[in-house]
This record gives structure tokens, C-alpha cells and sequence, in this order.
């Protein structure tokens, strides 16, 4: 990939967004023309450090790009922060612990993005063709966010989870009433026929006893089994 500016934008602005920005606005944002910005978006996405995806439930579904190069995300968030100053030792990365707790999750989320085809083996649907995508509700809604959707083709949807926390995630009735009012807003707004299943991925493991609320439970290690 050639090296210009508007790659270097390109990042630094994606890394603003932790789940995307519309591609058109993206463009509008920066700049260049379109020719220019297409380029730049379609090379990064061929390298493997920015995909496009569309956002269910928004009028036309419009496409969305986000950052998901670890490296570039972490360069971004820690080494060449678009906001506050960089740490100088792991200690201060450590000490932070806004934005260190907020990389955990956000790097987490990556990881099974990455692991998508071994999530759809644990969920035991690795032979049903899906669409993966991240979705957040409308400006104005509730506000929900589903860390990943899996669109199946026997119109099912998995509406995916992730976290990541020092012990167990504790399922309390309280947070199962928040993945339950999330699976509302999903159906609500984008209008879904399918069956929803809501899918709990955990990196330290789950505890509480509100498993109504969840169709399935997923470890770290199916992730890299």
C-alpha cells in the first residue's frame, strides 16, 4: 500500500470511531475527493486493516468502514493518541484505567472478530452461510449497541456479547434484563423476522443465574480451539 496523508487520515479518523463511521461521511470529513478517498479506502481494505460492513436498520442500510488492524488500533489508542498525550511506560498505560479497561474490551471484541469462523464452530452453525456485522442503534432510539449480529441463512440471528473482565462475568438479573431490552431494540428497529439468540462471549468465564436471558455461552477457549 502506498504511503500518502490520506491514509495516515484515514486511520486517525477510523480510530475515533470504535465501531465505524458511514463511509460517505468519512469522505466528507476528510477532504479528498472521492476518487482519492475510494483509492485509499479500497487498498486498506485489501491489505486487511479496515472492512466495510452495512448497518442494519438504518435507512437504505448505508455502508460503514471501521479500523480493525490491531497494531494500527493500538499505535492510535496509546503510541499517537488523536486525544491526550501518550504514556511513556506500560505503568502509565496500566494507571489509566479508563482507557486501558476500554482497550481491554475493545481489543477483545477484535479478537473474536477475527474468530469469527471458530465462534459459528462453538454456536455449531459452521456449515450455515452468515453475515457478520456490528450494529448500534439510531441516533434518538435507546441507544443499544450489539457487539456482533451473525445473520444466518435459516433466519436465525446470534446477537453477540463480548466481555472482558479480571473474574467471571457475573450474569446478574440486572444485566440480563440489559441483553434482553438490547434484543427489543434490534427487532424494533431493524424490523428482523428472524428468531433472535443472544450469545454471551466471555474471556474469563460467566457466573450468575439468569442463563433465560442467553441462548449460549462461549469461553475464551472456543475461540481458539
Amino acid at each position: 500500500m502506498r504511503t500518502s496523508k490520506v491514509y495516515a487520515d484515514l486511520f486517525a479518523l477510523l480510530a475515533q470511531h470504535k465501531y465505524g463511521i458511514r463511509k460517505r461521511e468519512a469522505c466528507d470529513r476528510l477532504g479528498y475527493s472521492s476518487s482519492q478517498f475510494d483509492m485509499a479506502a479500497d487498498e486498506a481494505m485489501k491489505c486487511g486493516y479496515v472492512r466495510e460492513y452495512r448497518n442494519l436498520g438504518k435507512p437504505h442500510h448505508p455502508k460503514f468502514i471501521q479500523l480493525v488492524d490491531p497494531f494500527i488500533l493500538f499505535h492510535y489508542h496509546f503510541l499517537d493518541p488523536v486525544q491526550g498525550d501518550a504514556p511513556l511506560h506500560w505503568s502509565d498505560f496500566v494507571a489509566d484505567q479508563g482507557r486501558y479497561s476500554n482497550w481491554r474490551g475493545a481489543a477483545f471484541e477484535m479478537v473474536c472478530l477475527y474468530h469469527v469462523r471458530q465462534l459459528k464452530t462453538a454456536l455449531g452453525i459452521e456449515g450455515i452461510k452468515t453475515k457478520e456485522d456490528p450494529w448500534s442503534s439510531s441516533p434518538g432510539k435507546t441507544g443499544a449497541h450489539i457487539d456482533l449480529d451473525i445473520e444466518r441463512a435459516d433466519r436465525v440471528t446470534n446477537l453477540c456479547e463480548m466481555k472482558f473482565t479480571d473474574g467471571p462475568y457475573e450474569l446478574s438479573e440486572a444485566n440480563a434484563r440489559k441483553l434482553i431490552e438490547k434484543a427489543e431494540s434490534f427487532r424494533e428497529e431493524t424490523g428482523t423476522r428472524h428468531a433472535l439468540k443472544t450469545v454471551l462471549v466471555s474471556a474469563s468465564g460467566i457466573t450468575g443465574g439468569h442463563d433465560g436471558a442467553i441462548a449460549k455461552k462461549i469461553g475464551i477457549d472456543d475461540l481458539f480451539s
